[in-house]
């Protein structure tokens, strides 16, 4: 996977820098954002002088001459809106208003722990499933349904509404909902989406962006890397058997036995290590996802393999 360009590293400094001045920040946002400053001095460099911008942006403001006349004052609580707006609108002059989406910011985040979950029952009806390790922001506005999700797989099943599409943001791309249901597992270096009922649309939300939009029915399966678009057609059985997750199952149907380690590995903190030589068997069944156990007694008693146990991770090998 290349490294992210200047382009794309400055649009997520404005979006952090944006998300830091909202009504919604908290202890887990700013360790996130400490995270991200951390994995690269580009990251730094981005934050540090989009945070310099804004910074002057408010002096200015505070140093503005009220009008005469007695107009009334903005309201206390709106000013921080009003503030990050104006840095928005410098910052989109510096680095391109085409690279930023700067709508509001989301008024309301919610998240899972690794091996945990949670269901969000929306104001419009709609249902939102989060699997592990998952982050969503929700926006609901009289004109607008938008979700972004930043990390991690969730299920929606939309309630449509023609004057108010819903739209979910992942990984630099935007699905629609054409009245559906539909799975999105949005991982480090590639995202999915798989159409359990109707239909959705597909594209890129960079406006500079040459992919064509795509429109999903009922079993495609579309994975988008960096490096290219896929989309091909899966029975309805596969698909319930990667939607086990949501009655508490991981089930594997000739699934390797790398892979199905780290399906596991999503959802515990004990994490299990496949040697080269047993990666490549097959194995089937259904398991509790947070039975780790019960994996490594099964590739024991039917595959007969080695198992060395430690205290962060378990060794499977031949």
């Amino acid at each position: 996977m290349s490294e992210p360009g200047a382009k794309e590293i400055n649009s997520d400094a404005a979006t952090w820098l944006v998300r830091a001045h909202s009504e919604g920040w908290c202890e887990e946002d700013r360790k996130a954002l400490d995270d991200w400053l951390a994995q690269s001095a580009a990251h730094r460099a981005a934050y540090w002088r989009l945070k310099a911008v804004y910074a002057e942006t408010s002096r200015l403001q505070a140093l503005r001459k009220p009008q005469r006349g007695g107009g009334e004052k903005p309201r206390k609580s709106a000013i921080p809106f009003l503030a990050a707006t104006a840095a928005a609108l410098v910052i989109a002059g510096v680095i391109g208003a085409a690279t930023i989406d700067f709508a509001p910011p989301p008024s309301e985040t919610y998240s899972t722990q690794i091996g945990g979950s949670k269901t969000l029952a929306l104001r419009d009806g709609t249902r939102i499933e989060l699997n592990t390790a998952t982050s969503v922001r929700v926006l609901l506005t009289a004109k607008q349904r938008t979700v972004w999700l930043d990390k991690g797989e969730a299920f929606f099943k939309v309630a449509h509404d023609e004057a108010r599409p819903f739209v979910v943001m992942a990984a630099g791309h935007r699905v629609t909902d054409i009245g559906t249901e539909f799975l999105i597992r949005h991982d480090p270096a590639r995202l999915e989406v798989a159409v359990v009922e109707g239909k959705v649309g597909f594209d890129s939300s960079d406006p500079a962006s040459r992919a064509q939009p795509l429109q999903l029915a009922a079993g495609d399966v579309l994975v988008a890397t960096p490096h290219a678009i896929t989309v091909r057609a899966r029975p309805r059985e596969d698909l319930a058997n990667e939607l086990g997750w949501r009655r508490g199952m991981l089930i594997f149907h000739h699934t390797t036995l790398a892979d199905a380690a780290a399906e596991f590995n999503r959802y515990n903190s004990h994490q299990l290590v496949v040697g080269d030589e047993a990666a490549s068997l097959t194995i089937n069944g259904a398991f509790p996802k947070n039975d780790v156990m019960a994996f490594i007694r099964l590739t024991q008693a039917v595959l007969g393999l080695h198992v060395e146990d430690g205290r962060q991770r378990t060794v499977i090998s031949r």
